[in-house]
Formats: structure tokens, C-alpha cells, sequence
């Protein structure tokens, strides 16, 4: 393999280990025209949770679970129409969902969305 060669195939691996990985994909759910929410992977800084307000009639929230864990996590969002909500550092979010609060009725919730 020649100088040249050897050089740019070195940069090339170089550069890719700069890029996210597979597992940098967000999970990412939403209920059209009301309600979504999405991960933000931070490596090993773990995961944020936001969802985001599209509706601004009732409350929103999303659930998820984490890697390693069946427990489910809520995040609330409670500002109105337009609003994000982020929190929730931790390991990787592997299913999330969202779902608008309904006063004296079961609460519509997405498909669980799954990750990485």
C-alpha cells in the first residue's frame, strides 16, 4: 500500500471516530398536532428526555423507560402551548411515549417508540 494511501485511509478512520454512533439515534415519539417528545444522547454523559407542547389544551407528558430497568419515567410538560420540558439525565432511553392528561378520562397515549 503506498504513502499516500496509508495516509487517507488513516484520516478517513480518524475522522469517523469524531461521528456519532448507531447508538447516538434519538428515540423519538409524537402524537400528531399535540404532543412529542425525543432523547438526546450524550454518550457517556447519559441520556436527556424533552417533550414539547403542541397543543397547549391539556397537560403532556412522556413516558420512557431506560436501559437495564422496566421502570416507567415520567416527564411533565405543564407551560402551554409551544413549550419544551427536558430532563431526566441517565442511562440510554430505550421506549418512550407520549400521552395528553385528560380530566376524568383515561389519558391517549402514542405506540411505545424503541431505541438503541
Amino acid at each position: 500500500m503506498s504513502r499516500r494511501i496509508k495516509i487517507l485511509t488513516g484520516g478517513v478512520i480518524a475522522a469517523t471516530m469524531l461521528l456519532p454512533t448507531a447508538d447516538a439515534t434519538a428515540v423519538y415519539a409524537s402524537m400528531t398536532g399535540k404532543v412529542d417528545a425525543y432523547d438526546h444522547r450524550q454518550g457517556r454523559n447519559g441520556d436527556w428526555v424533552t417533550v414539547r407542547d403542541w397543543g397547549g389544551k391539556n397537560w403532556v407528558k412522556a413516558q420512557y423507560k431506560r436501559a437495564g430497568s422496566s421502570k416507567t419515567r415520567t416527564l411533565w410538560n405543564k407551560s402551554g402551548k409551544g413549550t419544551s420540558v427536558s430532563g431526566g439525565k441517565g442511562k440510554n432511553v430505550r421506549n418512550i411515549r407520549v400521552c395528553e392528561s385528560l380530566n376524568n378520562k383515561p389519558d391517549p397515549c402514542s405506540g411505545w417508540a424503541t431505541g438503541g
